[in-house]
């Protein structure tokens, strides 16, 4: 070994053994060594203890052997698979159970939700519009819009032929129906010098100021309570005429209305319907008790025209109302009272 490195050309030693090229150096000059040529042979020198400090031997042909080193390997045998720690790759069962239970609750609570508030609104019926109240008894008629009451003008005849007599009666301002029978008896039935039986007079009511009652004030006089005083305002003029038939049996009243322009009697029939059921109140509008009821409201024809008709114990006595010429409504309390008013219009 040691001529082997003392052969180098760049041991240390004597002047034949220096670096080739050194003469050639220019003093003061330090020039790394050339390097060695592609096919020059390097030789390593190593010792045997350098060897055996590395773990390996040298065997008889000088090759170097070396041992793996032994690694020691700990293993623990159980009965349960391997359990490392995997919570990087899969979470905690019981994690896993409580993120289900917390799941479930959100998803009753929104179900909850959505039964108690919306369920009820897909649900619920729309709500009806509030129903006019109409103290008419009738339920199927068509409610009357409220209407204000124009300026009475005063009375105005509808007698298209002369009666048999006009008279006028002036109440005072506590006036009853009792005192306008005996004024109107008293005038134009029988102290009247020129009374006859079957006569038909007008008789114009007024008040204290000499002004003519409307029909709403006549009725409140009478105490007649038959249909609201919106209705009579509504359908018809507010004047009125009152005729009286006279015969052997005594003074039968007929209350002549008429139409408003703009309305129809088909529609105003299904409010005045309703006096049927107010039978004691129409017997306010006879001037001689008709005696109890002996048959209920039925149709009949009377002066060509159909009419509903209430007959009564007393001879001749029946309340009787319906139109003429689809114009002018009329009350009678009795068929010929309603026969001759209707020649007369």
């Amino acid at each position: 070994m040691s001529q082997i490195f003392n052969q180098s050309p760049y041991a240390s030693g004597s002047g034949q053994n220096q670096v080739p090229g050194a003469q050639n150096r220019t003093p003061g000059q330090n020039f790394p060594p050339p390097s060695p040529g592609i096919n020059a042979e390097i030789e390593i020198r190593t010792m045997q203890s350098d060897i055996e400090q590395m773990g390996g031997q040298a065997n008889a042909f000088g090759n170097l052997t070396f041992s793996a080193p032994q690694v020691e390997v700990r293993s623990q045998a159980t009965g349960a698979p391997f359990q490392g720690d995997v919570s990087d790759v899969m979470p905690n069962k019981s994690y896993v159970a409580w993120l289900w239970v917390l799941v479930g609750i959100g998803i009753a609570g929104l179900l909850f939700a959505g039964g108690y508030f919306l369920i009820p609104k897909l649900t619920a019926k729309p709500t009806p519009p509030p129903a006019t109240v109409n103290n008419a008894s009738s339920t199927n008629a068509p409610s009357l819009p409220p209407v204000t009451a124009p300026t009475f003008l005063g009375y105005k005849s509808f007698a298209k032929f002369p009666t048999d007599g006009k008279y006028e009666i002036i109440l005072t301002d506590n006036a009853t129906k009792l005192g306008l029978v005996d004024a109107v008896v008293g005038s134009a039935g029988e102290n009247n010098a020129t009374s006859a039986l079957s006569r038909f007079t007008e008789v114009v009511v007024k008040n204290s100021e000499g002004h003519a009652l409307s029909w709403a004030s006549y009725l409140k006089m009478a105490e007649a309570s038959l249909l609201e005083e919106r209705l009579w305002q509504g359908y018809f003029e507010q004047g009125f005429n009152l005729f009286v038939r006279w015969d052997e049996r005594g003074a039968w009243p007929v209350y002549v209305l008429k139409l408003k322009e703009g309305q129809t009697k088909i529609l105003a029939d299904v409010d005045l319907r309703n006096m049927e059921e107010k039978s004691s109140e129409l017997k306010k509008l006879f001037f001689l008790d008709p005696g109890s009821e002996v048959t209920q409201f039925e149709s009949k024809q009377v002066y060509g025209e159909s009419a509903r008709v209430l007959t009564y114990s007393n001879p001749g006595a029946r309340l009787v109302y319906g139109w003429v010429n689809s114009q002018y409504f009329l009350i009678s309390t009795s068929l010929e009272s309603f026969e001759e008013a209707g020649r007369r219009l």
